[in-house]
């Protein structure tokens, strides 16, 4: 399956020479992809006043949590993060076998609870 590739957004100069130092040029391929689809549902304003730091911190922190899938066992982890506008809030990586209603019933609960 091809992806259709996000615009230049998400994968500034900036943040593919961040993620080109921190792999190897195989592996910052998959990490760039990745990046795109962490993204794929975030405004195109929220993105561009982000840091470089901003951007990459939740990413390779997902990154991590995907590498490390020991079993086929559904696994969670909840992550308390800070912007730098000093926004505070939760970060919840999920990692399942192919469930596509399972986030989307986590997600909806999460609305029905008032968490934005």
């Amino acid at each position: 399956m091809r992806i259709k590739p996000l615009q230049n957004t998400v994968l500034s100069p900036a943040v593919a020479r961040a993620i080109a130092k921190k792999f190897s040029k195989a592996k910052a391929e998959s990490v760039r992809l990745f990046l795109r689809q962490f993204y794929a549902n975030t405004s195109k304003s929220e993105l561009l006043n982000a840091s470089v730091n901003e951007l990459l911190t939740p990413v390779l922190s997902a990154w991590d949590f995907v590498q490390h899938r020991a079993s086929r066992l559904p696994q969670i982890t909840f992550s308390e993060y800070t912007s730098a506008k000093d926004d505070t809030g939760t970060c919840i990586l999920i990692l399942v076998d192919d469930m596509p209603f399972l986030v989307d019933s986590i997600w909806q609960g999460l609305n029905r609870a008032g968490t934005r």
